[in-house]
């Protein structure tokens, strides 16, 4: 028994370091200039002296490298997959605008549930649909998936939405698949009484089936049809007319050849009024020179709605419409206490050490832009009220705020009770693998 592959294959060369270091630097998001600090380069030499640290710019061009790699093996996944669904979204962070189709799935050959992050582009200008527009179909383009995708996910900002609208396919699901028409021809009979009156309009085409369900090939359908007498029948090129005589027929169409003589057959207009009975030609290249419309540019898939943001609209807007005027009136006294307490904690450090001393722990403050971090806040608020309710009384009365009346109090045990499914619902659909709940 040797051991000597065994070994071989665990030697750690210059290549493969230098591979670990740049997977160390993508996977911790961290700047390259981190591989020139001298303490990033004292542990290394400690750790690995035989291997040597590259430069800022080897690393940068071993990232660029790397990155053009990852997006051929992603295009070649996408290229085996046959059905596809996109997210997109838009943020800005730190006066700048992005935009990106932060993950797209589909299902691999094993049936498992694949994600990965497209792409992710500086929006320089104002960031309305047509903008969208452009950059989403780029990225479907590049990554060539524009007909595998079957819709599109994002929240309900306006500019998706009107994107969408313009340049997306109709939600009509009665449109989707138009259903197939089978045509019993067991007992097919030449007579004509035996299939439907030819109606005044050209056949569509349908698909023709036995009883066994088994599809006619070419020449079988041929042969029927050719039995079959129709009600229409095409002129020959004996009986028809030719053009001399069907502008003798038609009043306003001219002879061209015979009573022109030599004149330009381009002659049309005389006098600087177009002749009634000529056919107006347009040039082809005034067309193409046109500048084309923006609903002929771009090609999107059926758009769908996040769940999730409708649902966190739904627990932040929708439950308040039509409310009782005294419940609306409790939910705003008893928010506007809770306010004043959460923003002594954030705005001086001193009253948010007060807070800890007195609870032994911290109120959570919530997202203006995500409902599930309130419920949270109220969690936490009648996790207090259910534990430490007269210590939550005199930390009210140092901050000199209005303590909670009974009704406010039950108020807020009662919220957290009805919006727990909710809050639930929302959990589980924002979950990337293990979640069977379409968003619509």
């Amino acid at each position: 028994m040797s051991f000597q592959g065994y070994l071989r294959s665990r030697v750690l060369t210059q290549s493969l370091f230098d591979q670990y270091i740049v997977e160390y630097l993508c996977k911790g998001c961290l700047p390259v200039y981190h591989t020139e600090r001298r303490e990033f380069r004292k542990f290394v030499s400690r750790l690995c002296p035989t291997m040597k640290v590259g430069t800022r710019k080897y690393y940068r061009k071993k990232i660029a490298d790397g990155f053009l790699q990852q997006k051929a093996h992603l295009k070649k996944k996408l290229a085996d997959a046959l059905w596809m669904c996109s997210t997109a979204d838009a943020w800005s962070c730190r006066r700048k605008s992005f935009i990106g189709v932060t993950i797209i799935h589909w299902i691999s050959p094993d049936l498992s549930r694949q994600s990965a992050c497209l792409a992710v582009r500086r929006v320089v200008c104002t960031c309305n649909y047509e903008i969208i527009g452009k950059l989403l179909e780029a990225i479907n383009e590049e990554f060539e998936i524009t007909t595998k995708l079957t819709c599109t996910i994002t929240d309900n900002g306006n500019n998706f939405i009107k994107s969408f609208k313009v340049f997306g396919t109709k939600n009509d699901e009665s449109q989707e698949r138009a259903p197939i028409q089978s045509v019993d021809l067991s007992n097919y009979q030449t007579d004509n009484s035996h299939f439907p009156q030819a109606k005044p309009r050209s056949m569509s085409s349908q698909v023709f089936r036995h009883q066994t369900n088994n599809y006619l090939n070419e020449e079988s359908i041929t042969d029927i049809l050719s039995d079959i007498k129709s009600e229409f029948h095409e002129s020959s090129e004996e009986d028809g007319l030719d053009d001399a005589e069907y502008a003798d027929l038609v009043p306003g169409i001219r002879k061209i050849g015979a009573d022109n003589g030599t004149k330009d057959k381009k002659q049309f207009v005389q006098d600087g009024k177009p002749d009634e009975g000529a056919v107006n030609f347009l040039p082809l290249t005034d067309i193409l020179k046109k500048k084309a419309s923006s609903r002929t540019i771009y090609c999107f898939p059926k758009h769908r709605r996040c769940a999730c943001h409708l649902l966190s609209l739904v627990a932040k807007k929708d439950i308040f419409v039509g409310l009782d005027a005294s419940l609306k009136n409790l939910m705003d006294s008893t928010e506007k206490k809770l306010l004043a307490l959460w923003s002594k904690q954030n705005r001086s450090s001193k009253a948010a050490d007060a807070i800890y001393a007195s609870l032994d722990g911290l109120f959570v403050i919530n997202n203006k832009t995500r409902w599930n971090s309130y419920f949270d806040a109220l969690v936490r608020v009648r996790h207090f009220l259910n534990t430490k309710k007269a210590d939550l009384k005199k930390l009210f009365t140092h901050f000199k705020i209005d303590y909670f009346r009974p009704a406010e109090e039950e108020f807020i045990k009662e919220y957290v009770k009805v919006m727990r499914p909710i809050s639930e619902a929302l959990i589980v659909l924002q979950a990337d693998i293990k979640v069977n709940v379409e968003c619509r």
